[in-house]
């Protein structure tokens, strides 16, 4: 298999990708020609470092099965957004509140990240109440795909039983 050449030169502060033969006085897996860096890949492995993380999941999606899907009790209180009675117009007022999501972390961290603002439901900031592993203990670790299409239909699930759910 070819092998790509990465190399970066300080003077102009660019990178450079070159599929030629790797310079004579360069190390095998890389090292320093003049006051150039090289490092050596092969071109199927740099053809997925160019790439976005986004990107490549668009194409061809992560095999990894380490998504899951997670339930969060939002305080009854909850019910005064809009956003909230947009997707539970229906909802009966005894019924308990709840947000369903997925993540590629571990549904403990996803929770605190929520809390904090880090990336989170501003729904689940101002109302999360705790997690509730007893809904969702029962799902493996799946792929992204697998992830998404599990938190719409699981969210659907939840309200036929009579919860208020949140789901984007």
């Amino acid at each position: 298999m070819p092998l790509l050449y990465t190399t970066s030169c300080p003077r102009n502060g660019g990178k450079t990708c070159v599929a030629a033969p790797p310079p004579t006085d360069a190390l095998s897996g890389g090292g320093t020609v003049g006051s150039h860096s090289v490092r050596a890949f092969s071109v199927q492995t740099a053809s997925v470092f160019s790439m976005s993380r986004r990107r490549r999941s668009l194409l061809g999606g992560s095999s990894r099965l380490h998504h899951r899907v997670y339930c969060i009790e939002l305080h009854p209180a909850v019910r005064a957004a809009a956003r909230f009675r947009r997707q539970n117009p229906h909802a009966r007022y005894d019924s308990t509140c709840l947000y369903v999501g997925s993540t590629g972390l571990d549904p403990e961290d996803r929770f605190e990240n929520h809390l904090r603002g880090h990336k989170g439901c501003p729904l689940v900031r101002t109302y999360g109440v705790r997690l509730r592993p007893d809904l969702f203990a029962d799902f493996p670790a799946m792929t992204w795909e697998d992830a998404v299409a599990t938190e719409v239909a699981y969210a659907e699930e939840l309200r036929e039983l009579r919860y208020a759910v949140y789901q984007h």
